[in-house]
């Protein structure tokens, strides 16, 4: 059971990562 969690979280981790990385790609940053 405790993999399961810790795997949903990794999937979840890796979705917010995605989505940074796409919104970056699209907004580049003011830097």
């Amino acid at each position: 059971m405790a993999m399961e969690e810790s795997k949903k979280k990794k999937v979840e981790l890796g979705k917010e990562e995605a989505e940074r990385k796409s919104a970056s790609q699209i907004i580049p940053p003011h830097v």
